[in-house]
């Protein structure tokens, strides 16, 4: 004879599995006061759980472009007299149109040598944008390829340097949205593309 009580926990057994198996076969949401429990996609379809595009995306990558900015003065990246060694000094009245949408800032230092003068004349500006910067690097790039040869040089985000002939040596370069130059006069002092590049490796090297 069967058991009445194995009879009755059976039924009840069954009755749970039943249910279970119904509850699986349709949507289980987030519980409020359990986020451990997962949701689940309905029966038979297969959830996306990458999460889409957001409206700000646009928005982010403007906001990136802007804190790359260099928004110092122009006459806080130029070279200073403790950039140089001993025995320079600075001559001259310093040049500056700072506290307009695009800074320009000049000072030109001295070498006294075998009683020879070296001027080398720092120039930086300060663009209100890259794109503003780009342009006028182009500019210059595409007026020395007409009229001198150049060559490249590794200062910045592009840099090129080049002899004047019968005026001195010149190195340009563009950092994000600065542009930097460094011009030696040859007229009491032979100098050389070594000399402006290194000084303008060094004034790149204070642009940030």
């Amino acid at each position: 004879m069967i058991d009445k009580r194995l009879v009755i926990t059976l039924a009840c057994l069954s009755g749970i599995i039943l249910t279970g198996c119904a509850t699986s076969s349709g949507t289980s949401e987030i519980s409020p006061s359990n986020p451990l429990i997962i949701n689940m996609s309905p029966a038979g379809s297969h959830g996306d759980t990458t999460p889409l595009p957001s409206d700000n995306a646009a928005t982010s990558t403007s906001e990136n472009a802007q804190q790359q900015l260099i928004t110092k003065d122009a006459s806080e990246l130029a070279l200073a007299l403790d950039d140089f060694p001993v025995g320079w000094k600075l001559v001259g009245e310093e040049v500056t149109s700072e506290g307009t949408q695009e800074g320009y800032f000049s000072r030109t230092f001295v070498s006294q040598e075998l009683g020879m003068t070296q001027p080398l004349v720092c120039r930086v500006k300060v663009f209100s944008s890259i794109n503003h910067a780009e342009e006028e690097y182009s500019s210059i790039l595409a007026e020395v390829t007409k009229r001198y040869s150049f060559e490249k040089t590794n200062i910045g985000d592009d840099s090129f340097a080049y002899e004047e002939t019968g005026f001195g040596f010149r190195c340009v370069f563009i950092k994000r949205n600065v542009i930097g130059i460094i011009d030696m006069s040859t007229f009491l002092y032979g100098g050389s593309l070594d000399d402006v590049k290194k000084y303008a490796d060094l004034l790149g090297k204070r642009i940030s």
